[in-house]
Order: C-alpha cells, then sequence, then structure tokens
C-alpha cells in the first residue's frame, strides 16, 4: 500500500515538474518572439535611422562648405519656385538631409508612442524614453521644436497609419506653401547647420551626443554592435572605392 502511495506521489511531482520545465521553456521561446518582433518594428528601424542621422550631420560638420552654397538657396522660401530636377539634382543634397530626419522623428515618435506597450524591464522603458527625449530636447535648442517634431513625424507616415512619405512625395509636400510652413524649421535648421556650428559649437555637440547615446543604448537592448562605427567605416569604405 505504502508503495502505491509513493509511487503515486512521485507521479505527481514528475508531472508538475514536468509542466514547470514546459512553462518556462514556453514562457523563454515567448519572450524570445516577442523581442525579435520588437526589434524587427521599432529598435531596428531607430537605430537605422539614427545612425543615418548621425552619418549625415558627422559629414556636414565636417564639410567646409554650407547648404546654402551647394544648394545656391538662401531660405525655405525659395523652395515652391524650385523645379522637380531641382529636388532631385542639385537641391537633393539637402532635402534628402531633411527628409532623413522626418525619418528619424517618425522612428521616434512610432517608438514613444508603443513603450507602454513593450515588454522591456521597468528600467528599460524609462530609460530608452530618456534617450529620446535627450536628442528631442537637442534638436529643439537648434529651432526644430518638441511639438513640431512628433507633428513630423506623424506625417511622414501619413497622418494616422498610413504608408511612410516616399521622398518624391517629401518634395511635393516642400513645394506646396502651405504644406512648407510646418516644414519650414527643419529646413531652416539644415540651411543654419554651418553658421550653428560656428556661433553654437556646444549645440551642435551636444545634438551629436544624444544621437550617439542612443545609438548606443539602442545597440545594447538590440544585442548588436555599433551601429554608428559600423555606419561611418560603410561609408568611409565607399568614399575611398571612388
Amino acid at each position: 500500500m505504502e508503495s502505491i502511495i509513493l509511487s503515486g506521489i512521485i507521479s505527481i511531482v514528475t508531472v508538475i515538474i514536468t509542466q514547470f520545465i514546459i512553462a518556462r521553456k514556453e514562457k523563454r521561446q515567448y519572450k524570445k518572439t516577442t523581442m525579435a518582433q520588437l526589434r524587427k518594428e521599432y529598435i531596428d528601424p531607430l537605430r537605422f535611422a539614427v545612425s543615418e542621422n548621425y552619418f549625415r550631420l558627422h559629414e556636414l560638420i565636417e564639410a567646409q562648405n554650407s547648404l546654402q552654397s551647394i544648394c545656391e538657396i538662401h531660405g525655405e522660401d525659395e523652395l515652391p519656385n524650385q523645379p522637380d530636377e531641382w529636388y532631385a539634382g542639385k537641391g537633393c543634397y539637402l532635402i534628402s538631409s531633411c527628409y532623413l530626419t522626418a525619418h528619424l522623428f517618425y522612428c521616434m515618435e512610432h517608438v514613444r508612442s508603443a513603450v507602454p506597450f513593450m515588454e522591456l524591464s521597468s528600467s528599460d522603458d524609462t530609460d530608452l524614453l530618456a534617450q529620446i527625449n535627450m536628442a528631442t530636447v537637442a534638436f529643439s535648442q537648434l529651432g526644430i521644436y518638441y511639438v513640431l517634431q512628433r507633428d513630423i513625424g506623424r506625417e511622414f507616415q501619413g497622418g494616422s497609419g498610413g504608408v511612410l512619405m516616399r521622398y518624391r512625395e517629401f518634395c511635393t509636400a516642400l513645394q506646396n506653401r502651405e504644406n512648407l510652413v510646418w516644414y519650414a524649421p527643419l529646413v531652416r535648421f539644415y540651411l543654419a547647420l554651418h553658421q550653428e556650428i560656428q556661433s553654437n559649437p556646444d549645440k551642435v555637440d551636444k545634438l551629436m551626443e544624444s544621437l550617439r547615446n542612443l545609438s548606443a543604448y539602442l545597440d545594447r537592448i538590440a544585442k548588436g554592435g555599433d551601429s554608428i562605427e559600423r555606419k561611418l567605416h560603410v561609408e568611409w569604405e565607399a568614399h575611398n572605392r571612388r
């Protein structure tokens, strides 16, 4: 009789342990799958956008000429008068810079709105928002204010969940004076960057530092390498092959 009871107890304990192990395995797999989805939809696009913007700004900081001299315009009010050929040619460097930053604003807004639903640790989600806000503040101090950054980001996605704006559509928006008023601070930021480097280097340095810190934080969450250094290396190699 005792052996039967002992055998039953052992069977029950075995089932409980087995179910516990299966539950833990399923939980780990769920967490792994969730993190992969999180990276694909939120973290990696923001990592890419940060590295793209960091490289473009780094390139402009190192350049000797201002964007005004490259594009031969002096203010955003000249943009509606420019033909499509200008946007695809002489003006592309300026406008594509604005486009890349508008995409960054979209990615930051996308992550910011999703953080409450991300399964990150309480410290990670707070720190992620803090890093994004530091970059937001740095852009604000150079004339692109917080609410405008968020609005540009939302417009980049077509307002309410639409597809992301293509470069050609972005150019069309700048050719429309009614739309241009909302993008003007972004355009002015790039047109004035050369002057800001001379007169307010601390603000420019703070922006670059905030982007590097945000990138490093995203790299850690994604368990990836240094995305900014990789971008700089790839572009450096491409430049040397020309």
